[in-house]
């Protein structure tokens, strides 16, 4: 049995024990490819914990406020789609996907879609986990100057703000 991770509000905890983890609908990136326009969104548990939970600040940053680690088991050949996040992802079953991510010379940005919902039996439980883990804006970004905040984000005129202030003073 493959293990994966994925990462929800806390607000939403009680529901998904009750009910498990809804597919969601997201755009994909080719239209013509076998990628599905539904599934759930996670990531492999791992022996990297950074790996594990990359997704956490990036996901923080859109909105969550106390984000848990809802980890499920699903069979090994069951199939899945991985790739990166701004990529075509590539079906393959939960085994080898989780294979690809070890063996993935950088796995910053890997995800895998589970392409249905996780029934609540699959779940096998919900972890607290330190709210800075993961990367912002984007896998390479550390180091770099932040990109330009959408308005409506989570603390995108204090950002703004912060860069227009670095901006002027060279």
């Amino acid at each position: 049995m493959a293990t994966f991770v994925h990462i929800a509000d806390e607000r939403l905890t009680s529901r998904i024990l009750r009910g498990g983890i809804r597919a969601t609908e997201f755009e994909a990136r080719a239209r013509d490819t076998a990628a599905p326009r539904r599934g759930v969104f996670c990531v492999p548990v791992v022996a990297n914990f950074q790996m594990t939970f990359q997704w956490l600040r990036e996901l923080k940053r859109r909105g969550h406020r106390l984000a848990r680690g809802i980890q499920f088991r699903i069979d090994d050949t069951e199939a899945v789609f991985i790739g990166h996040y701004n990529q075509v992802p590539q079906e393959m079953t939960a085994a080898q996907s989780i294979a690809f991510f070890l063996q993935a010379e950088d796995p910053r940005g890997l995800q895998v879609v589970v392409p249905r919902a996780i029934a609540a039996r699959e779940i096998t439980g919900i972890r607290s986990i330190p709210q800075v883990a993961g990367w912002r804006f984007y896998p390479a970004a550390k180091g770099r100057p932040p990109l330009w905040p959408i308005a409506g984000e989570t603390n995108a005129s204090r950002l703004r703000r912060r860069i227009e202030q670095v901006n002027k003073d060279p």
